[in-house]
């Protein structure tokens, strides 16, 4: 760690992806990355018309029709569904050099699902890569839940001070939610804190 210096870990959690995720979107995304389009067609038409019951305590709900949408629970869904946002990521932040680095190694966003986190190098940095994460789920009809997105401050004790002083005064926003500072975070299986592994 370099004196003076530390990351604001954005962290990005998506509100029902399953849920409000666009089959057509997902078709896109498999036939920018080349999918086989026999297969891509077979599972668009496993999950044509789809209808559900649920199982409550209370027993069995009438089934419902919700239309097309991406079935939960599948290995493909799974997996159309993490290259879809890998895409939609790929599209905002590979190009731009407003990313950390690790020397000369570029950290990209991370994603899991719908769980998407951001190291950034300063409060500027956050900001810039807040507006292209919030721009990425406005174009795939998403949305961040708004206690699940939140940002860690790690570093130094004078980078967490510059930092905290500048979002005090002017905090730090993802669309029209006020981003709040956690002291730690569990983020795919791993808890990220300010002090690091020592804590």
């Amino acid at each position: 760690e370099e004196p003076g210096k530390g990351t604001i870990f954005t962290i990005v959690d998506i509100i029902a992806f399953f849920d409000k995720e666009d089959i057509f979107d997902c078709m896109d995304t498999l036939e920018k990355i080349g999918g086989n389009k026999k297969a891509a067609r077979v599972w668009f038409k496993l999950n044509q018309n789809t209808k559900i019951c649920v199982n409550t305590t209370v027993g069995m709900t009438d089934t419902v029709s919700i239309g097309d949408c991406v079935g939960q629970g599948s290995a493909g869904a799974s997996l159309i569904s993490q290259a879809n946002i890998g895409l939609g990521l790929q599209k905002h932040f590979g190009e731009t050099m407003e990313v950390a680095q690790y020397g000369d190694i570029r950290i990209q966003p991370l994603a899991w699902q719908d769980d998407l986190g951001v190291p950034n190098e300063n409060v500027s940095m956050a900001r810039n890569n807040n507006k292209r994460m919030e721009e990425m789920l406005m174009e795939k009809l998403l949305e961040a839940h708004p206690d699940k997105s939140v940002y860690i401050v790690t570093g130094s004790s004078s980078f967490k001070k510059v930092v905290r002083d500048e979002l005090k005064t002017s905090p730090l926003v993802f669309g029209t939610l006020n981003m709040k500072e956690k002291e730690s975070k569990k983020y795919l299986g791993q808890c990220i804190q300010p002090g690091g592994r020592e804590e």
